[in-house]
């Protein structure tokens, strides 16, 4: 057991020695992977046909962040209306006071 630790801190030091502060396969390697993690391989288009190729995922890219993005008309007599509607009762005047006083020691022990 004694020997097979000593064997793995060799081998750790041995490592960090060849691979400590300079840019190499190690490095090189790692990030590759984490450049592979981030790529898109496919996108669905408006047909909801997959596309593979980049200038297509571009397009598709740059098309739905148009949209997105996009200024819509806003209709203000529907929001207008909407808020006229009484969605929300008024509070009583009782429970007003109740919600507006300082919090209490014992309330928030509770």
């Amino acid at each position: 057991e004694q020997e097979d630790i000593v064997r793995d801190l060799k081998f750790m030091k041995q490592n960090y020695f060849e691979n400590a502060n300079k840019p190499g396969k190690w490095l090189a390697y790692k990030l590759k992977k984490e450049r592979e993690k981030r790529i898109i391989h496919q996108l669905q288009d408006e047909l909801g046909i997959l596309q593979n190729n980049e200038e297509d995922k571009k397009k598709i890219a740059l098309k739905y962040f148009e949209d997105l993005y996009r200024q819509k008309i806003i209709e203000t007599d529907k929001i207008d209306q909407y808020l006229k509607t009484d969605r929300m009762s008024s509070i009583e005047e009782e429970k007003r006071n109740i919600l507006n006083r300082e919090i209490t020691l014992t309330e928030l022990k509770e």
